[in-house]
């Protein structure tokens, strides 16, 4: 902030920095300070591999004095290779429009009203009805070869793709010094949500519900609210539409280095209510769950398939499954054929 103390009121901070701030859970307090205090005049995101020693995701930014109504942006596609910034084509972004919670500055248009029109009263963030934390590290813990107690569970190391779960290892740990953790890896009902994302720009999550502690890119959610069955979330969590929403509100998620989701921005995921006395609704919740245990499944069968055109016969079934779970979300969402086409990228 020293830099605003330098300028006059008509003055201009223009600098290249990492991209992250714009979106970062943990830099809330210095987007709204920017926002509200001083101004943003001109974003514009750079692709990857601009400076060739340092592979991250910069962007320029010119930031004034006093408070806009709007600023200027540009963001290349990630994978371009430039040796100019001239002539670019601009986008006005309205300041009004920046959500006020969290003051995460989204770009795109399409993606701005349909986010906001889910955070309503038929919606509530996943954080809200369930309980969550991040995976823990193996170093921590010495494999017991010996007698167990109350605290020891099994340690599994484990493959996580959407609806499927790949057992590598397992042994015993002692959980005595963590407790409090102790509830999120017991035998119960619980989504994990793997940290990475994948290339495709999909959230990987699957469902589980044997006791086990899980190495850092596993994530445990249980859902604690009752109205709300896991295998249902699960379904939304791993449709496309969260993972376009997921994909386009977080810098994180589209670093090249690193893709990764974030226990502060999954705990915002927008699940939806569903009023069981409209028989619509619990149609949708209904075969969404079905066909969420369908996909489980198959999966299970996938990993214990060799033959070929077995194999073949179960993607395709996967497939056929995962794009019936994608329309019903959508409608449930309530999304135009327009918008299920954005998302859908076609």
């Amino acid at each position: 902030m020293k830099g605003f103390q330098l300028i006059n009121n008509n003055g201009l901070i223009g600098f290249i920095s990492t991209q992250t701030w714009q979106t970062g859970e943990n830099y809330n307090d210095f987007r709204k300070k920017i926002i509200t205090q001083y101004g943003i005049r001109e974003i514009i995101n750079l692709p990857y591999d601009v400076f060739k020693d340092a592979y991250v995701d910069t962007g320029i930014f010119i930031f004034s004095k006093k408070p806009e109504a709007f600023y200027n942006f540009h963001g290349f596609n990630k994978k371009n290779k430039i040796e100019s910034i001239n002539n670019l084509q601009f986008e006005k972004v309205n300041l009004s429009e920046i959500n006020k919670d969290n003051y995460k500055l989204i770009y795109d248009s399409n993606l701005h009203k349909t986010y906001q029109r889910f955070h309503n009263e038929k919606c509530i963030d996943l954080g809200e009805i369930s309980i969550s934390t991040q995976g823990l590290s193996s170093s921590r813990f010495k494999e017991i070869n010996g007698n167990k107690n109350k605290w020891t569970l099994p340690f599994i190391k484990a493959t996580v793709r959407r609806y499927s779960f790949l057992q590598e290892d397992k042994y015993f740990v002692d959980l005595e010094n963590m407790q409090s953790l102790i509830k999120f890896y017991i035998q119960n009902e619980k989504i994990l949500i793997r940290r990475i994302i994948n290339r495709q720009d999909r959230i990987d999550a699957t469902y589980f519900a044997e006791e086990g502690v899980f190495k850092k890119d596993l994530n445990p959610f249980i859902i604690t609210n009752k109205d709300f069955k896991t295998k249902y979330v699960l379904g939304l969590i791993n449709s496309s539409l969260f993972s376009w929403l997921y994909i386009n509100s977080s810098s994180i998620a589209t670093k090249d280095d690193f893709r990764q989701t974030t226990l502060a921005e999954l705990r915002k995921l927008p699940i939806r209510i569903i009023d069981f006395n409209n028989k619509a609704e619990k149609s949708l919740h209904d075969s969404i769950v079905h066909l969420v245990e369908t996909m489980l499944q198959l999966q299970k069968e996938k990993q214990q398939t060799t033959l070929p055109d077995k194999l073949n016969q179960l993607e395709a079934r996967i497939k056929y499954t995962d794009d019936k779970i994608n329309q019903l979300v959508f409608e449930l969402y309530g999304l135009s054929e327009e918008e299920r086409r954005i998302v859908e990228g076609v």
